[in-house]
């Protein structure tokens, strides 16, 4: 009688639905923000983007310059948060997808 480990199958099952869950979160922290973000000519939302610069690494990042001043505000202008809300929204569902995945 031999034994077989299970483990190099169930590390390669988890890491496929990891980086299916890195992708999900990030592209729909992508989709919220560009919902959430003020729209005067539409460049800040169509500034939004999403890159995955290694497998389980998802980054949302804003092109428009003034986009960290429409975020936080200015001393003459009220913030009008976009990005963060939509980060927290789906990084508090992200734990319990984490749990099943894990």
């Amino acid at each position: 009688m031999t034994w077989q480990s299970n483990i190099p199958k169930i590390t390669a099952r988890s890491r496929a639905e990891l980086k299916r869950l890195v992708r999900r979160t990030a592209l729909s922290i992508e989709a919220q923000a560009k919902i959430n973000a003020p729209v005067d000519t539409g460049f800040l939302r169509n500034s939004i983007s999403t890159s995955f610069p290694d497998e389980l690494t998802g980054v949302v990042s804003v092109g428009a310059e003034y986009g960290i001043y429409v975020e936080m505000g200015t001393v003459r202008t009220a913030a009008q948060p976009y990005l963060l809300p939509a980060a927290e929204a789906e990084l508090r569902k992200l734990g319990g997808e984490l749990k099943k995945v894990i």
